[in-house]
């Protein structure tokens, strides 16, 4: 998930920093939000590092840097998930918060913290009370846009008009191995858009829509009725989803269905 806009920080972390010793600046990042911040060879990069590192410079502290990768909380959202890894203490930055007026509301209830490297498995993970946050003034201003269907009768000017909207989501490349069956490249996603607005036979139709994957659980005939040919192919990405897969914490539960770890959250019934 990206993040844009301005930082967001909990001020009453920062004046921790005291004693004998000078303890580091803890800045959670993103991970692979490119250009911004993401990891490279196991090192942090991006414009928000390098504000980190300024910063930190300035208050003549080392730097530690906390990427966390946020995806498939469905009790939770973005903002919660970033407040939670401020008000645990795992940072006391957290860079490229998008600058919501609604975010820096006092909140309400707790939240799971993301993923990030030392985290217990994610159903392990406690919920954290909420806090009220403080931003910083933005540092970087950015022009985003959502597409709509030209005959949709609802008009998209303000963030908070997307409420009640599906939004969809995509990535460049399948990540572990549930998503070999599921991935649906940026380029496909796009013929997939182009055929709905623009086929002259269709009225209403509802099909599944996935890149060329070998593994695939869903069915893209009814998609290919009206012109569509995947041109991503989620094989050619195995060898780094399976990578990242032995990364995880074993959950058969999740590798099965598809609803992933919404799935091994709550299921009860004591075996496979």
């Amino acid at each position: 998930m990206s993040l844009r806009g301005a930082w967001g920080l909990l001020l009453a972390l920062i004046a921790c920093a005291a004693g004998a010793q000078t303890p580091p600046l803890t800045v959670c990042i993103a991970e692979g939000n490119e250009p911004l911040s993401y990891v490279h060879k196991g090192q942090p990069k991006g414009l928000d590092v390098r504000v980190a590192q300024a910063i930190a410079a300035e208050m003549g502290r080392p730097l530690r840097i906390v990427p966390f990768e946020t995806e498939y909380e469905r009790e939770s959202t973005l903002a919660r998930e970033v407040n939670a890894l401020l008000s645990s203490g795992v940072c006391e930055l957290a860079a490229g918060f998008p600058l919501l007026k609604e975010d820096f509301a006092a909140p309400v209830g707790s939240a799971r913290t993301p993923d990030y490297p030392g985290a217990k498995r994610r159903r392990e993970r406690p919920f954290i009370a909420l806090q009220q946050l403080s931003a910083s003034r933005p540092y970087l201003g950015m022009g985003l846009v959502v597409v709509l269907r030209r005959e949709a009768a609802r008009k998209v000017e303000r963030l908070s008009e997307l409420k009640g909207l599906r939004i969809g989501n995509v990535a460049d490349a399948p990540v572990d191995k549930r998503r070999l069956a599921i991935w649906l490249s940026p380029e496909d996603l796009v013929q997939l858009i182009r055929i709905g607005l623009e086929h002259p036979d269709i009225r209403f139709e509802i099909f599944y829509g996935t890149s060329d994957n070998k593994a695939a659980w869903w069915d893209n005939s009814n998609a290919e009725r009206f012109g569509y040919r995947p041109q991503g192919r989620a094989e050619d990405f195995r060898a780094i989803a399976m990578a990242e897969q032995a990364k995880l914490p074993a959950d058969p539960i999740a590798e099965r269905y598809q609803g992933g770890p919404f799935c091994s959250d709550e299921y009860d019934a004591g075996g496979e």
